[in-house]
């Protein structure tokens, strides 16, 4: 029965480490992608800066237009990455909050596992302490069976 308990214990936490591993996890991709994100809007800024320079210079001088041309495609893919990084760290922060709530769960379900336990113990306990109180008090009466059956067998012989 202990094994049971033990071995149903053991998997719980093992199920909750390796919740909390993967929420650690993920928390640390969450942070490398607003890292990237925060990098990516910086470069964002940089571009639309260097864009506006190349547009002022182009009214000026109308040999530069392909130019302005090529950082405007630039500063749109580097707009569409950083959507897609945007949505990304979406998904990890559902994730997370997913993950969080299966593990609150779980640590729940573990905490009950282990009252339940304490509880079989002490029933056990009271169980084992009655059939103690019992063997007890039929111990002398059995003895004293015992020996007159013991008594009156060795007469007859």
């Amino acid at each position: 029965m202990q094994t049971l308990i033990i071995g149903a214990v053991a998997v719980l936490v093992g199920v909750v480490l390796g919740s909390v591993l993967r929420a650690v996890s993920e928390k640390a991709e969450k942070l490398q992608f607003q890292q990237r994100a925060q990098e990516l809007t910086g470069e964002l800024a940089t571009v639309k800066s260097d864009l506006a320079k190349v547009q002022s210079e182009s009214a000026t001088r109308a040999g530069f237009e392909s130019l302005a041309a090529e950082r405007l495609e630039t500063l749109l893919e580097r707009n569409r990455q950083l959507e897609g990084a945007k949505r990304q760290l979406e998904e990890k922060d559902r994730e997370i909050l997913r993950l969080t709530s299966v593990n609150s769960k779980l640590e729940t379900d573990l905490a009950n596992e282990r009252g339940n336990g304490e509880r079989l113990t002490d029933q056990f306990k009271v169980l084992a302490n009655e059939i103690l109180k019992d063997n007890s008090r039929y111990s002398p009466s059995r003895t004293r069976k015992a020996y007159r059956i013991c008594s009156t067998h060795s007469r007859t012989n």
